[in-house]
């Protein structure tokens, strides 16, 4: 099992490498406290279901990095406006604005607290 401050370094440096690669709106939200399920929610949004692929072959390299099995095979083949990847104590979310406005996870995850890290602006993210 992964410490709490080792899941939060992960949860980071996935936020900043979904920011680094244009995902809008990233957020990474600790919700230990609000459900025994897992410990850190990431949101982000993109603008095209191309860009939700993308980023998620980049998370998935990223978590592979890691050696953090995903809890689901992770379909990437398909157009889908969420993408979802369960690696347990970690759940990342990626959306088109349409859904991510529908679903609102951040305001389903209110009670938890948001984790700051540093992003770059859109207009200096690396493809």
């Amino acid at each position: 099992m992964m410490t709490k401050e080792t899941l939060r370094g992960y949860s980071v440096e996935i936020a900043q490498l979904l920011s680094d690669k244009k995902a809008g709106n990233v957020r990474v939200i600790d919700v230990e406290s609000v459900t025994p399920f897992f410990d850190f929610i990431i949101i982000a949004s993109a603008e095209s279901f191309v860009q939700i692929n993308a980023l998620g072959r980049y998370v998935k390299d990223k978590l592979d990095e890691f050696k953090m099995r995903r809890l689901h095979p992770l379909d990437l083949s398909v157009e889908t406006p969420w993408l979802l990847i369960d690696c347990g104590d970690i759940v990342i979310h990626i959306f088109n604005e349409e859904a991510r406005d529908f679903y609102n996870l951040e305001k389903l995850w209110a009670e938890g607290s948001l984790v700051e890290f540093e992003s770059v602006k859109k207009d200096e993210a690396v493809i």
